[in-house]
């Protein structure tokens, strides 16, 4: 079994080390209209004529037109920049063969959207003008090199991951659960939602008898794909309602079992449902059998507590937050911490995400134990917490989201005028809980 930080970590670990980037707003300064975006570290592969002249271009001059959809902060894309597009054999093959750009989803927004960019990176295959085929994902050289020479001899994407994916029958061979995850994802990207939807529930109940190393993997990168399926696909939600009702039932048997609470919370941001899970988490709260289901999904159910105001109901059910809060610190700020195939700007970008995590995680965990009434807890939560990283950002945090649930106190504002001198942004958020205290009374 997985600890609650453990199993953290796993999902953390999946969703920064994954494939791709979603594609998600993201402030930049436009670039010129129809220009194709350029980095400084740009690799010389890419053309730099505007979009549509360079695919006239690839049109006239009978050669594939290939766009890299990208973002500047696409880890993955980056990494790709560095390695795939400077490959001798890549770069030989494509200035043989195509005119290839790179685009930049928030600097040219257009374009994404003609394209249906939904993750980077991106790549599609144009040829007379017309999308032959494209992939999503990091690909290595060794990876891409054969789907370039694929497409130019008539064969896509899926055909080749249909047939690396084999059989899902163990009793042919070795299941290659990794395969059918890129077969699953690439049904969804080739226009055949129900026979992906088919995949991806396949793999939800049957994955980790085959690799259990990819349980964290389920609940977030794969999850996260299915929930983008549903959105799109009434059969695909209807698929994965049915897995979210299989659950239920089991959990109406009275079996406490973590890994069936966590499947129900993860199905039901999947089919876009937060309403069943908190009629289950209502119907089993008073119940002293879950009290360790409920900590070893605190990372589901936290966010959905505090989503719909349940304030004191997360209050309720927090256990050991100081402790819990150390041995995560502790964790994550371990020079020896890098998971295996994660680089120096990912496991950096990887460290930030989880900083702020436990930063909104304590906040939460805070403004929960005053609306539970539990004072002495939270003065303690607050006091380490603030020990632990003593910025500007935890202070605003914890304080912030009491505000938020209104819970002001007294001791915030002794808090604040204590550390004021240090971090003089927070004196606004002082004159605030002075508000919200007289606003009270």
């Amino acid at each position: 079994m997985h600890s609650r930080r453990s199993l953290a970590v796993l999902v953390l670990t999946a969703a920064l080390t994954t494939l791709g980037c979603q594609s998600e707003s993201n402030p930049s300064v436009p670039a010129a209209p129809g220009a194709v975006g350029a980095a400084a570290d740009h690799p010389p592969i890419f053309d730099h004529r505007p979009y549509a002249e360079a695919k006239a271009a690839a049109e006239a001059e009978k050669k594939w037109f290939l766009v890299k959809a990208t973002a500047v902060w696409c880890g993955p894309c980056k990494q790709m920049d560095k390695t795939t597009w400077r490959d001798e054999q890549v770069v030989a093959w494509l200035k043989e063969h195509a005119i290839v750009v790179s685009i930049d989803v928030d600097q040219q927004p257009e374009i994404a959207k003609e394209l249906a960019i939904e993750a980077m990176p991106t790549m599609i295959a144009f040829r007379d003008g017309k999308e032959f085929d494209r992939i999503v994902g990091m690909r290595t050289p060794e990876d891409f090199l054969p789907w370039l020479t694929g497409i130019d001899k008539g064969e896509k994407s899926i055909d080749a991951v249909t047939r690396k994916a084999g059989s899902r029958d163990p009793s042919e061979g070795t299941v290659d659960i990794k395969a059918r995850l890129d077969l699953a994802r690439s049904l969804a990207q080739s226009g055949d939602p129900v026979k992906a939807a088919d995949e991806y529930a396949w793999l939800w109940e049957n994955m980790l008898e085959h690799m259990p190393s990819m349980v964290g993997v389920r609940v977030s990168f794969m999850a996260n794909d299915m929930g983008h399926l549903a959105s799109r696909n009434a059969e695909a939600k209807k698929r994965f309602t049915a897995l979210r009702d299989a659950t239920i039932e089991r959990l109406r048997e009275e079996k406490v079992d973590w890994q069936d609470v966590g499947d129900l919370l993860t199905l039901n941001e999947v089919v876009s449902d937060p309403d069943a899970s908190l009629a289950w988490f209502d119907s089993v709260k008073a119940d002293p059998r879950w009290k360790q289901n409920f900590s070893l999904n605190m990372f589901r159910l936290r966010p959905l507590l505090v989503a719909h105001d349940r304030w004191a109901d997360l209050g309720l059910i927090i256990t050991n937050p100081v402790r819990e809060l150390e041995q995560s610190w502790n964790m994550f700020n371990d020079p020896n911490f890098a998971p295996k195939g994660v680089d120096a700007a990912q496991l950096a970008s990887m460290k930030s995400m989880m900083i702020q995590r436990l930063r909104d995680g304590a906040a939460h965990d805070y403004a929960s134990l005053l609306a539970a009434e539990r004072e002495d807890e939270a003065g303690q939560l607050l006091k380490r917490a603030y020990e632990l990283d003593a910025t500007e950002e935890m202070a605003r945090g914890l304080i912030g989201a009491a505000l938020v649930a209104k819970e002001p106190r007294r001791a915030q504002v002794e808090f604040l005028a204590s550390i004021e001198s240090t971090h003089a942004g927070l004196a606004k958020l002082k004159t605030e809980v002075e508000a919200a205290l007289a606003g009270a009374k």
